[in-house]
């Protein structure tokens, strides 16, 4: 390789925009590579039934996730740098914040209220306590941290941005560890897992 081309590659992740870029996959890769290298440790301590469960609520929960969020979070993302003031762009991501809120909030009791309805009317073999009970929660703290991490984005503040994603993948994994080989509360540690790893990034 040419000293030409080395020095164009140094140029390149020295580009701010692409320094950042690499950092946001890098982040997504990573929470996600460590949830695929913990997956065979579950595996021997949960049945094939409660993988079962636990993808089928998955799968649910990515459905109404994208409900919940109306994938707004891409909205930001592209109009964010097309307003001029700092004030405007402030109220841009408030306003979808407040907005996503008060959606996830409606969308929160419905789904309470409802889910029970169908699992009995179709006669799903996954009871909605506390499996679903517990998804539709973990939905909506999931919501509050979207505009969030847009904000983190925006504001090219890619180091926070990385350090948020692994630190949430982290605590999930290792709640998660703690309540099924631990404590041996089975697939249920799983969910308890994910939701209190929620409930202290949202607060966050």
């Amino acid at each position: 390789m040419s000293v030409m081309s080395i020095n164009y590659i140094k140029s390149v992740f020295k580009n701010k925009v692409i320094g950042d870029t690499s950092l946001y996959a890098l982040g997504n890769i990573s929470s996600q590579g460590l949830s695929l290298l913990i997956l065979p440790l579950f595996t021997h301590y949960l049945t094939t039934e409660d993988f079962g469960i636990y993808n089928y609520t998955n799968s649910i929960k990515a459905v109404l996730a994208v409900v919940t969020t109306l994938s707004l979070n891409s909205f930001v993302l592209r109009y964010y740098f097309k307003l001029k003031s700092e004030q405007e762009r402030n109220k841009l991501i408030g306003t979808i914040f407040l907005f996503l809120l008060g959606l996830s909030s409606l969308l929160l009791i419905a789904e309470y209220i409802i889910f029970p309805i169908i699992i009995n009317s179709f006669a799903l073999k996954i009871p909605f306590h506390p499996y679903f009970k517990i998804t539709i929660i973990n939905i909506f703290l999931e919501s509050t941290f979207v505009i969030p991490l847009v904000l983190l984005r925006v504001k090219r503040k890619a180091f926070i941005f990385i350090t948020a994603s692994l630190t949430h993948a982290f605590f999930t994994i290792i709640l998660g560890l703690i309540f099924v080989v631990s404590l041996r509360w089975g697939l249920l540690g799983r969910y308890y897992g994910i939701l209190i790893a929620n409930s202290l990034f949202a607060y966050i």
